[in-house]
């Protein structure tokens, strides 16, 4: 029988792999297809910007592609995609524009220290870029009503009756979503740097292997495998262990954060329906 918590970890688990295979595979590959073109030095600040840009493109393309899976199940208008789009090509961005300088810059450490320091430095950047979009972009417009039938003896409603809920958003900020998103991000870049052939000790090269120019194809497949195997490979654990409401993934899920005992239940049995998945969700505020 599936508890909740199994229920949980499914969810996640889709969603991590749908946002892997798409924005994260798509983000390391056209890092490295701009990074293929760029003329001059790697160590320039114009190969950095010029890969930051491919990572955007990328993670617009993910983006772009994941909608367009997902729009059967939810689609919340193009205002909220392209605010969303936005949020995550700044991010994309600025991590991506980290990465290669970082490389240049931990040569001398082993390979796990310096994809260590690199993932932090990208995470870190990607967690600053996309606060800074959600603080300076104007809110999204308030969804419409949600009607649903709830069945309570707490609520005013009679069984089965239906109720309007509004729900608006505000100019707020998930703090643990987006911390947990951008130490994901950590991950993607640290295991981008296995694929670097200038490492010694680089105990992942024979699970990722490492680009060594001989072609351009093969070396962007591997830019976007190494993202999405070291993304995956980070959220596998918050998947399991983080509790609800607090990984990046449980908003659009519907999953919220559990509340102290003593708190007053507003609502229950509200029905959410979420890629395809029925289950309970309970309103409760403190």
């Amino acid at each position: 029988m599936l508890t909740d918590y199994h229920i949980r970890v499914l969810l996640r688990f889709h969603s991590t792999f749908l946002v892997a295979s798409c924005k994260m595979f798509c983000g390391g590959f056209f890092w490295q297809a701009l990074a293929n073109e760029y003329p001059g030095s790697k160590s320039s600040l114009g190969f950095a910007l010029t890969t930051g840009v491919g990572e955007s493109i990328g993670v617009l393309i993910g983006q772009a592609l994941l909608t367009t899976i997902l729009a059967y199940w939810r689609f919340e208008g193009w205002m909220v995609v392209a605010r969303d789009a936005a949020i995550l090509a700044v991010g994309a961005f600025i991590s991506g524009s980290a990465w290669e300088p970082m490389v240049q810059a931990t040569r001398s450490l082993d390979f796990t220290w310096a994809a260590l320091t690199t993932g932090v430095v990208c995470g870190t950047g990607f967690f600053l870029g996309i606060t800074g979009m959600q603080w300076v972009l104007p809110p999204q417009s308030p969804t419409p009503s949600l009607k649903g039938p709830i069945s309570s003896e707490e609520s005013k409603y009679s069984a089965g009756e239906d109720c309007e809920i509004q729900v608006t958003e505000t100019r707020s900020i998930d703090w643990s979503s987006n911390l947990t998103l951008s130490v994901a991000v950590m991950g993607a870049a640290a295991f981008f740097v296995a694929t670097d052939i200038a490492f010694h000790g680089n105990w992942l090269q024979t699970v990722l292997g490492e680009r060594d120019g001989s072609s351009k194809i093969r070396d962007c497949a591997l830019s976007g495998s190494s993202t999405m195997m070291g993304f995956w490979f980070v959220q596998i654990f918050f998947v399991l262990v983080v509790p609800p409401g607090y990984l990046w993934t449980d908003k659009d899920l519907g999953i919220e954060k559990r509340h102290a005992p003593g708190d007053v239940i507003q609502s229950s049995d509200l029905l959410v329906k979420e890629f395809g998945y029925v289950y309970e969700s309970v309103h409760v505020t403190s």
